[in-house]
């Protein structure tokens, strides 16, 4: 679950069509604060509790309120470190993919997208 709210933070920030140089670009400033991430990750965790928590384990919390404060700060954890894992794996596929001859070849979209990931490290 952490994950997907992961790739949807590090996907504001890229823009695999863009229409010049190496066809990618991305955007730091777009990167989620930490308050929009725990709304989105509360609203997140409220769904979840509400559509898919089995009804032996929702009784053990007064409503989904509870369930959410019981858990959002551990949630918010799995979500930062899930940002990191997923840029270090988009890097790494973009890097895999390389051809040997494609490998000294300046302006290569892999390179610049493996870029783009490792910069949106930084910035999360």
């Amino acid at each position: 679950m952490a994950m997907d709210l992961a790739n949807y933070i590090n996907e504001t920030m890229l823009d695999n069509g863009y229409p010049e140089k190496n066809g990618i670009a991305w955007y730091l400033n777009n990167c989620m604060t930490k308050s929009e991430v725990k709304d989105m990750s509360e609203t997140y965790l409220t769904c979840y509790f509400d559509k898919y928590i089995a009804p032996e384990i929702k009784s053990k919390f007064a409503d989904s309120n509870t369930f959410v404060a019981q858990n959002i700060d551990e949630f918010m954890k799995q979500v930062w470190n899930c940002c990191i894992l997923n840029n270090l794996f988009w890097g790494v596929w973009a890097l895999s993919l390389l051809k040997p001859e494609d490998c000294t070849e300046a302006g290569i979209f892999n390179y610049d997208f493996a870029k783009s990931r490792v910069e949106m490290n930084q910035k999360i």
